[in-house]
């Protein structure tokens, strides 16, 4: 591929979250791969029983700091196309959530609300008042999903060209989630993936020169 070529790729990172779709799984699986990238264990779709309901939260996300255990967990609001955004109804239900299940003794310290678009700005405005943590498509200013994906290379599968819908879903069932996971032997992915070695050279090759020079 040639430099051009490779720029290309990384500026059609917004095409590449819309191509994990169609359903939000796909998200929810690479959000926690980003976070494990900065620190945390993760745990995703996992069913937690709260004061008054019980949650299928999307990400669960634990760490140490200052020797303290941190908990979060994630809302994830996958969006397949560049005009719809998230919502305040969101916003509401992933707090009423956190309460809920902070006053049936789990003792999370934050939650996120995470998009691949966009917040309005009421959800902005909100989440800023009761301290829930917002993670979107150029927000927060300077530190939004595109910031954070890029500083530590987390490409998803679908930003390199050719990832069909039945090999990206495929990939994911197998924990391949990052373009990084495909710089590997062809063989060995083959084997991973149960496809022939000529069907998966292609993408191993692309990955690599993606990664390569760290360009």
């Amino acid at each position: 591929l040639l430099v051009e070529e490779k720029l290309a790729y990384k500026y059609d990172l917004k095409g590449a979250l819309m191509r994990l779709g169609p359903a939000g799984y796909n998200f929810e699986d690479y959000i926690a791969r980003i976070f494990e990238a900065y620190g945390f264990k993760t745990c995703v779709r996992k069913v937690v029983t709260g004061r008054c309901a019980s949650h299928e939260l999307d990400v669960v996300m634990t760490r140490k700091k200052q020797g303290k255990k941190v908990k979060y967990f994630a809302e994830c609001k996958y969006r397949n196309s560049h005009g719809l955004v998230v919502n305040l109804k969101e916003a509401l239900y992933t707090y009423a959530r956190f309460l809920d299940l902070n006053e049936g003794g789990h003792n999370f310290n934050q939650p996120w609300l995470i998009t691949n678009t966009k917040f309005t700005s009421e959800v902005e405005k909100y989440g800023d008042c009761v301290g829930m943590k917002l993670l979107a498509w150029r927000y927060p200013p300077g530190k939004g999903l595109e910031k954070v994906v890029e500083k530590k290379k987390l490409y998803p599968i679908t930003i390199l060209r050719g990832v069909n819908r039945e090999l990206r879903e495929r990939m994911v069932s197998c924990g391949i989630v990052l373009a990084r996971d495909l710089i590997c032997e062809p063989e060995e992915l083959a084997k991973r993936l149960g496809l022939p070695v000529g069907k998966v050279r292609p993408f191993v090759l692309k990955a690599r020169v993606l990664f390569e020079n760290n360009c």
